[in-house]
């Protein structure tokens, strides 16, 4: 069962941004999934939002983050990820625990908003999505390795509800309760690419 999620976006500039999101696909989401802990990988995209890339990693649990085989390769980058990475702008990433989820459909559209302190974390009916609360863990998001040293990755803080469905109709009314105002649009991302782990 996922317990904590991997949360992390950046943007590209144009003309690295096929060979990097080609480094993103072939090699890197296949190199974090080996790894033991990760269960599943999505990279989603936005035309309108920023950051305009999006990735979700779903792990087993928060102690993933600091087993020895995933810092081996935070701190053993391959070449290819060391030039896509030194390219990330506006980028972060953090580690979240899952606090609470309803809802069990991961549909194609996502979204995430920051919680303000004491907000309630009652979910709408899910329907055809899913809404999950989250809480960062800072300690987990900063630890110090050489992929960690070139990206110097922004650290998200606090509380999170992310928002999945399977139109961009339902991710809107999933995520009304926690915009500020009704005139307020939530960031949408749309489902580029997809990896899960093999069971043994």
């Amino acid at each position: 069962m996922t317990q904590a999620l991997i949360f992390a976006g950046f943007d590209l500039p144009p003309d690295r941004e096929a060979d990097i999101i080609a480094w993103h696909s072939e090699e890197h989401l296949p190199e974090r999934l080996a790894l033991p802990g990760f269960r599943r990988g999505r990279r989603y995209r936005s035309s309108t939002a920023a950051p305009k890339y999006l990735v979700l990693y779903e792990l087993e649990a928060l102690c993933v983050m600091e087993s020895p085989a995933y810092l081996e390769r935070l701190n053993n980058p391959t070449p290819w990820t060391s030039r896509s990475v030194s390219q990330f702008q506006n980028n972060f990433r953090s580690c979240f625990e899952i606090l609470s989820r309803r809802g069990r459909s991961r549909g194609g559209f996502v979204t995430f908003l920051a919680l303000p302190e004491g907000a309630e974390r009652v979910a709408l009916e899910a329907g055809a999505g899913r809404v999950t609360f989250a809480r960062c863990d800072i300690g987990r998001s900063s630890i110090h390795t050489t992929e960690a040293e070139a990206i110097r990755n922004r650290v998200m803080t606090g509380d999170i509800v992310l928002i999945e469905a399977d139109s961009r109709e339902e991710l809107g009314r999933l995520s009304r309760p926690y915009l500020v105002s009704a005139e307020d649009e939530p960031p949408v991302y749309e489902l580029d690419h997809l990896l899960e782990a093999i069971e043994a």
